[in-house]
């Protein structure tokens, strides 16, 4: 049996970049977070979710260590995933 270590959040980065991401999805939509041209499928575009995260980096002040980073990147996409999904379900996709 190996070693379980423990992911390592940075609830200030989190929080930071949740407010971050609440704030773009009010102004601009899901929509703001897709690739442009994708119009069988729609995909997220990982440059946006990475500027969210970098200016959630921006706002703490510090430099979070890189697991907490990736931690908080994989978050904030999942939020989307579900808000992506929501919308297709709700559109009858």
């Amino acid at each position: 049996m190996g070693i379980v270590l423990a992911e390592i959040i940075d609830l200030q980065l989190h929080r930071e970049a949740v407010s971050r991401l609440d704030h773009l999805l009010e102004n601009h939509g899901l929509a703001h977070f897709l690739r442009p041209g994708a119009r069988v499928l729609p995909t997220l575009d990982d440059e946006r979710i990475r500027a969210v995260v970098a200016f959630a980096i921006e706002r703490i002040g510090r430099e979070p260590v890189p697991s907490a980073v990736d931690a908080c990147y994989r978050a904030i996409r999942r939020r989307l995933i579900a808000g992506l999904a929501e919308a297709m379900v709700f559109a009858g996709c």
